[in-house]
């Protein structure tokens, strides 16, 4: 029996690293950027789709900003930062939750109208009392009302799941006629959570869920659990994996559009997932060895939060101010090859490949630096965050090369030292 449970802002946000930790607070602690003074409708700041780094919020000082809508586009705002925000504009609720990865805020929205429409956007912490550093995307792209209105889609079909894993997921929006999939693995033993948040009026904006076996074909066809809801606002939906081995499902949300007849523009929801394995990635020459900082250069990979593909590559703990790029591989090897100061583990043999994320001015581009904090920052724009890399279908290998369904590829980062040296994370295999 599944018991429906309601998930405030706070439970969605608590879902993620930051749960244990605290960002800077007091109301003394703004710190003025380029975009100020913009604290309230009238000095909102009127901007372009670009990206806009270094910029702050605080209690007593909250950021506006006006971006022009064209007619049939859909406007898109994502935030990065270190803890999480909150995005919201006349039109619809604040974004609880990530849109793509976790500490994301965001707002989408579609212009139906004949004419250009001046959005003005609202960004704040989500945090009581927090002082927060963010980063700013605006995309604005000529779109119909049929096409999809968040970083998750297309996931109409089972074929086209998004993969994800555990965190949260914001800002996502489900249209009569159109399903949202999703694929992911239950871990070993454990048991996954599924909440779904569904905003704004209950009766109105229903959803019909169920989680669908991830092994078969077209997801099984039937499902083999069912979202159970009490006032159409809360779902909650947990199920064991018994097994030692991950468990694939798939989970597939409807819009019940009979519910509220004429209801066409559909609603935002959010998702919290707990329990999860991390889908089809595993780690080899981990750990690697220290680095300048005393401790090893992590790598890891997550679904849905990259562009193209859906998989962003994430560095941290390396030495602040050195510079570093990603290499790919479809081989690798334990322990690997000492190199530098540590081991290079992608395969050197004859027939395998290998390949640099470092063609400047093209999605094959990764590089970029460590910051203070030790996390890698992207400088080639190819990191809808701003960190990590997000891997694009192409292959840096000499030649023409795709990634393909079905096929596992390697990936390993390699950064600059102190002493004029250089280390390496440790590895990822990947399976798409």
């Amino acid at each position: 029996m599944f018991c429906p449970i309601l998930f405030s802002a706070a439970s969605l946000l608590s879902f993620g690293p930051m749960a244990a930790f605290g960002p800077p607070s007091g109301a003394d602690c703004a710190i003025p950027d380029g975009l100020e003074e913009n604290d309230t409708p009238g000095q909102a700041s009127v901007l372009g789709p670009g990206f806009y780094p270094g910029l702050h919020v605080a209690p007593d000082d909250v950021d506006y900003i006006s971006v022009s809508i064209p007619p049939a586009a859909t406007l898109r705002v994502r935030t990065r930062a270190e803890w999480p925000l909150l995005v919201s504009g006349p039109s619809t609720l604040p974004s609880y939750g990530y849109p793509c990865e976790p500490t994301d805020g965001a707002y989408f929205q579609y212009n139906a109208t004949s004419s250009t429409v001046s959005q003005i956007l609202r960004i704040e912490p989500a945090i009581a009392n927090a002082c927060v550093a963010y980063d700013l995307l605006i995309e604005v792209e000529a779109s119909s009302a049929s096409v999809a209105m968040d970083c998750l889609e297309p996931n109409d079909v089972c074929l086209t799941a998004t993969r994800i894993s555990d965190g949260g997921y914001g800002g996502l929006w489900l249209r009569p006629g159109d399903l949202d999939f999703y694929r992911l693995e239950i871990a070993p033993f454990a048991t996954l959570t599924v909440g779904v948040l569904v905003e704004g009026h209950p009766l109105c904006q229903a959803i019909q869920g169920s989680l669908l076996n991830g092994d078969a074909v077209g997801c099984g066809g039937n499902s083999t659990l069912v979202l159970d809801s009490d006032d159409f606002s809360s779902y909650f939906l947990t199920h064991t994996n018994p097994n030692p081995t991950p468990l694939p499902v798939v989970l597939r949300l409807d819009n019940v559009a009979w519910l509220c007849p004429g209801n066409q523009t559909g609603f935002r929801y959010g998702l919290a997932i707990s329990g999860s394995h991390p889908l089809g990635t595993t780690e080899f020459c981990s750990p690697m060895n220290s680095n300048s900082t005393g401790v090893p250069t992590q790598l890891s990979a997550s679904w849905g939060t990259g562009s193209e593909l859906g998989l962003q590559l994430r560095v941290h703990d390396g030495p602040p101010g050195q510079w570093g790029y990603f290499l790919v591989g479809n081989g690798f090897q334990e322990p690997g090859l000492p190199a530098g100061q540590g081991r290079f583990c992608l395969s050197p043999l004859a027939g395998d490949r290998v390949g640099r994320y470092h063609r400047a001015g093209t999605p094959l581009s990764s590089l970029g630096f460590f910051e203070a904090d030790g996390t890698f920052r992207n400088v080639s724009n190819t990191s809808i965050s701003g960190h990590g890399f997000d891997v694009p279908a192409a292959l840096p290998y000499l030649g023409s090369a795709t990634i393909q369904p079905g096929q596992t590829h390697h990936f390993q980062f390699w950064h600059r030292e102190s002493g004029g040296t250089f280390q390496f994370s440790n590895g990822v295999s990947v399976q798409f």
